[in-house]
């Protein structure tokens, strides 16, 4: 019942119930492991649960390998670094599509068209990358 005290922000799950083992009348020893054992089976089960999709062998690789996510501002895709390569995927998982390059950390144009990469600027699809001579451009859109 403690672990409701949780729900609000700034209040740790395992600190709620170290608190309530202390207030029962548990020595400091004895509430820190109550309060282990209590967040083994939700560690455990976060760690293996996987939001279920229609692509979710994609989503898994995804998960595990995907790096530097960038929501596109039109909210339609999300850029991520994946198995190497710059990947364009719908916010739900879905439709992860590899683009021949690697462009690491992307920013999205205003208009969800472009990206600008560390030195320059390519199509939102991986095509036609322009490099733009003595331009760190990663940041030039945020």
């Amino acid at each position: 019942v403690a672990q409701v005290g949780a729900l609000f922000a700034g209040i740790s799950r395992s600190g709620i119930t170290m608190v309530a083992g202390l207030a029962r009348g548990l020595d400091h020893e004895d509430a820190a492991r109550f309060s282990f054992l209590l967040a083994t089976p939700i560690i455990f089960a976060a760690g293996v649960y996987i939001t279920p999709t229609s692509n979710a062998s994609a989503l898994t690789l995804l998960l595990a390998n995907a790096t530097d996510p960038a929501w596109s501002p039109d909210g339609e895709h999300i850029a991520v670094t994946y198995n190497g390569h710059t990947a364009v995927m719908d916010p739900d998982g879905n439709n992860i599509k590899p683009t021949t390059g690697n462009f690491g950390l992307v920013s999205w144009s205003p208009d969800s068209q472009l990206w600008a990469v560390d030195s320059g600027y390519v199509n939102a699809d991986g095509s036609n990358y322009v490099r733009v001579k003595g331009c760190p451009c990663r940041f030039a859109w945020r």
